[in-house]
C-alpha cells in the first residue's frame, strides 16, 4: 500500500484513545493518533512520517499548501504540525480558515520554521511553535501532550 506521502505503508499500534475521541477508531475504546504533517520539502515530511509511524500515529502528509485545508477537512486529524512557509503560502495564513472548520477548530495546531516566527505563528492562533531544528524525541513528545 502507499502511503499518503509517498511509497510507504502505515502502522496500525492500538493507543488509548485520547481524551477528545478525535482518532480512529480500531476496536472498542482503543484507537491511533492522527498527525496531519503540512511542509513543502518532501524531506521533512518523509522523515517525520517515519518518525510519526514508528510511534504509533497515524500520519497524513501534505506537501503542497494549498490543499492543506482540503486535506484538513477531509482526515480530521487529532493535531496538526505545519511548516511556517508552504511554498507559496505562509502556514500561518491558514490558522484562521482551518479554525473556522467545525470539527477541528479546537485541533492542536503546531507551527515550525527554521526562522524565529513565534510571534506571528501564535498570533495568528497557532497553539505551539518550535524552531528548526528540532530533537525528534522532543517533537513525539510535544505531540503526545496535545492530544
Amino acid at each position: 500500500m502507499d502511503g499518503i506521502c509517498g511509497p510507504g505503508w502505515f502502522v496500525w499500534v492500538p493507543v488509548v484513545t485520547d481524551l477528545r475521541g478525535n482518532g480512529s477508531e480500531i476496536q472498542g475504546r482503543y484507537s491511533v493518533v492522527k498527525v496531519l504533517v503540512a511542509d513543502d520539502n518532501l524531506l521533512t515530511t518523509s522523515l517525520l512520517q517515519t518518525l510519526f509511524e514508528m510511534e504509533g500515529f497515524e500520519v497524513i502528509c501534505v506537501n503542497d499548501g494549498p490543499k492543506v485545508v482540503s486535506s484538513i477537512q477531509e482526515h480530521e486529524p487529532d493535531v496538526i504540525l505545519m511548516d511556517y512557509h508552504l511554498g507559496s503560502i505562509e502556514g500561518t495564513t491558514l490558522i484562521p480558515q482551518i479554525r473556522d472548520i467545525p470539527k477541528v477548530a479546537a485541533v492542536p495546531i503546531v507551527v515550525f520554521s527554521g526562522a524565529d516566527k513565534a510571534p506571528e505563528a501564535l498570533a495568528a492562533g497557532a497553539d505551539r511553535f518550535v524552531g528548526k531544528p528540532f530533537e525528534p524525541t522532543e517533537l513525539v513528545d510535544l505531540i503526545s501532550e496535545l492530544v
